[in-house]
């Protein structure tokens, strides 16, 4: 749904989702939808930032440097906003004068947040996490490998660093998937700080957007037809005894 709807809308059905199809509330799903998100944005500026390192442990463009300052930004953002949803938000919220049932929600939002995770699967998480946003990287230079254009090579480093910059883009809530503004900052990236010609910089650019945002609309349609998960056509609510809803 995000590769088709702006504004990251696709997480607002994907928290509907997964209230229907679960026995939680609808403010705890979009906790744990939101700690989600979070964790994939903190992975993606970490991994970005040690891959950045590495590629340019000679010396950093201007560009590479707005791209590392963008990334540090966003880890002290989501760290700061994590620290004070979890030691001041309910307090904030008792200060302004906001009824019980909005503090009930915000209960119920910060459960989900912060319950859905236990400390001892942190570790475990953080490996599956880092090796997902790896297969990004995997891609974006296998499509350079495979396109051949001679003197172009990014390498390990230089592909995880243009490939996670690009993901970070994609946090960006204008267009669907960052339509346009993923695709712009990829091929900045590419043509000021790797030197790749705009032709085939653009050909990179669009081979492999192709494949990442197409492959999920395709996969992800077929899944959602065949899944025998509850979607919320239909859903009507049973009459209990005497008429009253269950």
């Amino acid at each position: 749904m995000n590769c088709l709807v702006p504004a990251k809308l696709g997480d607002i059905y994907r928290a509907y989702l997964l209230k229907i199809n679960s026995s939680v509330s609808l403010s705890r799903t979009f906790g744990t939808v939101f700690i989600e998100r979070v964790l994939d944005l903190f992975a993606i500026a970490v991994l970005g930032l040690a891959s950045g390192f590495v590629s340019f442990r000679n010396g950093m463009p201007p560009a590479v440097q707005f791209v590392f300052a963008l990334g540090a930004v966003v880890v002290l953002i989501l760290g700061l906003g994590l620290f004070t949803l979890r030691n001041f938000g309910r307090r904030i919220l008792e200060i302004l004068p906001f009824p019980h049932s909005v503090l009930e929600l915000y209960d119920k939002f910060e459960e989900g947040v912060f319950g859905a995770i236990e400390l001892r699967q942190v570790p475990i998480l953080g490996l599956v996490t880092g090796l997902i946003w790896a297969t990004e990287a995997m891609r974006l230079f296998l499509v350079v490998e495979a396109l051949g254009f001679p003197g172009v090579h990014l390498g390990i480093s230089g592909s995880f660093f243009v490939a996670l910059a690009g993901s970070l883009l994609t946090a960006v809530p204008f267009t669907p998937g960052g339509l346009g503004i993923v695709e712009a900052g990829v091929g900045s990236l590419l043509t000021i700080v790797y030197g790749v010609p705009p032709t085939e910089a653009a050909t990179i650019v669009l081979v492999d957007r192709a494949i990442s945002v197409l492959s999920i609309i395709v996969l992800g349609s077929l899944t959602y037809t065949v899944s025998p998960k509850r979607r919320g056509a239909g859903l009507r609510r049973a009459p209990g005894p005497a008429g009253a809803p269950t």
